[in-house]
């Protein structure tokens, strides 16, 4: 169920970045992005360092896709998401729910 749910999860940001990139402004502006040419603080060094060795990038456990998050903090990101989706699904739920209750009331 829950590969399921993560191939569902791929497939509509998947869906919704390709509808969002085709209606992007044509923003040009060289101020956008800045890439440092220093890194002066150790500990943003170091921040970066442990992402990178933590945060990798393998096989998805839903198939033949591209690449999925993996190592400690790409697991702990999909889980983030994945309670994040639940939580706001479930509110979803009991809208309609109540909704419905609601209607259901008004017709007695």
């Amino acid at each position: 169920m829950l590969s399921n749910y993560i191939f569902i999860r791929v497939a509509v940001l998947a869906a919704v970045f390709y509808s969002a990139r085709d209606h992007r402004e044509d923003n040009s502006s060289s101020e956008l992005y800045k890439i440092a040419k220093s890194l002066d603080d150790p500990a943003r060094a170091q921040a970066i360092e442990v992402k990178q060795q933590n945060f990798l990038y393998g096989p998805s456990p839903t198939g033949p896709i591209p690449f999925f998050p993996a190592g400690s903090l790409g697991n702990a990101k999909v889980l983030r998401d994945i309670a994040n989706d639940l939580e706001a699904f479930s509110t979803q739920a009991q809208t309609v729910v109540v909704n419905q209750a609601v209607a259901a009331a008004s017709i007695t």
